[in-house]
């Protein structure tokens, strides 16, 4: 074993990898809606303190796991182990418990983020756009839940892996969403308003996608996630500075 590199699986894949995976969770939308549902700012504080505590002990035992089972099956691949395990490794109660808790938790996660990105699309998008009524809202959510289970179902038939479609998934939402999520919250009289911020959406994600997309040759393309990133924050904090240099020079004619 090879770790954390190896010939597969160079310095910049680790440095992505690390980048998508860790920004990925503070933009999440399931993550706010726990937070906003605390009985106050101390609870959901502490909340957020200890599920960041735990992740670090959980993602070093599924790491560990997925080591254990490379040692004992070198020629592996990747996406099998934890077949492999499950059925060569375990007790059959064990990992029937195992399974239906990766189930469970599978579903738990699934719908969250469905219904959370169909709701932000139909409130904050398209409502922008169009001013919708309360049922208008309702029916437009339910017509993005079955767009988007429908595109997320035909990119996982298309990419016919999971490593390959949480990377895809972590590319485009990291790349795209973060960089404005945090200007929103931490760039004060810099915080950019609503069609900075979905420039800076369009331009991040559009490079996250070109970075994963499979069978697309382009220039640098295992850097696209990270140049994405960082677009997708000066992308919106430069409209902001030009339309604020715009007013500067109205105001003073």
């Amino acid at each position: 074993l090879s770790f954390p590199v190896n010939d597969g699986f160079d310095w910049t894949d680790l440095t992505t990898t690390l980048v998508l995976v860790f920004f990925n969770d503070t933009a999440t939308t399931e993550i706010y809606t726990r937070l906003f549902s605390a009985r106050d700012v101390a609870t959901a504080r502490r909340a957020a303190v200890a599920a960041a505590a735990l992740m670090l002990p959980v993602a070093l035992l599924v790491t560990g796991l997925g080591l254990s089972v490379r040692a004992l099956n070198p020629a592996i691949p990747a996406e099998e182990a934890l077949p492999w395990l499950l059925y060569h490794g375990l007790p059959p109660i064990a990992s029937a418990l195992l399974l239906a808790g990766l189930v469970a938790a599978l579903m738990s996660s699934a719908d969250s983020t469905l219904l959370g990105q169909a709701v932000v699309l139909a409130d904050d998008v398209i409502a922008g756009i169009r001013p919708l009524n309360d049922r208008g809202a309702v029916r437009v959510a339910r017509v993005c839940v079955l767009a988007l289970g429908g595109t997320s179902l035909a990119l996982a038939l298309g990419l016919r892996g999971v490593i390959a479609s949480l990377m895809f998934a972590y590319s485009v939402f990291t790349s795209g969403v973060d960089g404005p999520v945090a200007l929103g919250l931490l760039a004060g009289r810099f915080r950019p308003g609503p069609r900075a911020a979905l420039a800076g959406m369009c331009v991040g994600g559009t490079l996250g996608v070109f970075g994963v997309l499979p069978g697309l040759d382009v220039p640098f393309k295992p850097y696209l996630p990270l140049v994405g990133l960082a677009l997708s924050v000066l992308v919106p904090l430069t409209a902001t500075a030009l339309q604020k240099l715009s007013r500067i020079r109205v105001d003073s004619w």
